[in-house]
């Protein structure tokens, strides 16, 4: 495992109901920066692709959390 995104913070928000990118794809997407090292959170929602309250909610709170 490298450690070359340690310390980096990276979050992902995925959609339950997501056409364009099914959950599936959601979770290999997020194991990428975690094998890098970095510390990845994950918000869902019951959406489909768009931008939705919960996933800005979600920003807010892990940028707060900086």
């Amino acid at each position: 495992m490298s450690d070359r995104w340690q310390g980096t913070r990276v979050l992902f928000t995925g959609r339950k109901r997501d056409r364009v990118v099914p959950t599936e794809r959601t979770g290999e997407l997020v194991r990428i920066p975690e094998l890098a090292g970095a510390g990845v959170g994950l918000h869902w929602h019951e959406g489909g692709h768009e931008l939705c309250h919960g996933g800005v909610d979600a920003t807010r709170r892990r940028l707060a959390a900086s």
